[in-house]
């Protein structure tokens, strides 16, 4: 008989505890709603739906993220988040960034492709960028791939051991307020009629499209 309650309180507290927390564990992954929780980690699948994360997220795999905020988030897979606030973005894989805002800085090693976002902290792309309607505060640090930003607002722009012939689009009203710089090999600047750089373009060329 006792063990018999000693096995009831078991599951009693352990869905006690289940129902407090907004996120669930399953095989292959990890998915949170709506609610409060310090840290996030999960291998697999990541799915966050309307959650405030206070401390860290960590995905070893995929991570969505939608309509949450969030501290510091590192993915070792790909990352596809909207309508989010975070503080600093590591991504291993591919990253979709739409409506997101990023009070720190990012860096994301695979391909990037960010609408409407805010990120006011340093920028480091290894896997190119395709930006549109984004305002970075600080400098973007472009690693061995091109980028190109429409309707954008850019502190700097630096490319970094990139093949010959890189082209940076500046288009679409794009405003770049400081220099575009190409470290080592020289590059390419594609600039609309309607875009913008306020500095120089150093150890690169200016075509006008």
């Amino acid at each position: 008989m006792f063990k018999y309650f000693l096995v009831l309180i078991t599951l009693f507290l352990a869905t006690a505890a289940n129902a407090k927390s907004p996120c669930f564990h399953y095989p292959g992954g990890v998915s949170c709603g709506k609610g409060v929780v310090d840290g996030v980690g999960g291998t697999g699948t990541v799915n966050i739906d309307g959650t405030t994360v206070t401390r860290h997220t960590i995905a070893h795999g995929d991570l969505s993220a939608h309509n949450a905020t969030l501290s510091d988030v590192v993915v070792y897979g790909n990352a596809a988040m909207a309508e989010v606030r975070l503080h600093t973005l590591l991504v291993h894989g591919t990253a979709a960034l739409t409506h997101v805002t990023m009070s720190g800085g990012i860096i994301i090693r695979g391909p990037a492709h960010i609408t409407q976002g805010e990120v006011l902290g340093q920028v480091r792309l290894d896997g190119g960028v395709n930006a549109t309607s984004t305002h970075f505060a600080k400098t973007i640090l472009l690693i061995k791939h091109s980028g190109t930003f429409s309707h954008c607002i850019i502190a700097a722009i630096q490319a970094k051991d990139i093949p010959a012939g890189t082209i940076i689009a500046i288009k679409d009203d794009t405003i770049v307020n400081g220099d575009i710089t190409f470290i080592g090999t020289p590059g390419i600047v594609h600039l609309s009629k309607d875009s913008k750089i306020s500095g120089k373009v150093i150890n690169g060329k200016v075509v006008t499209v």
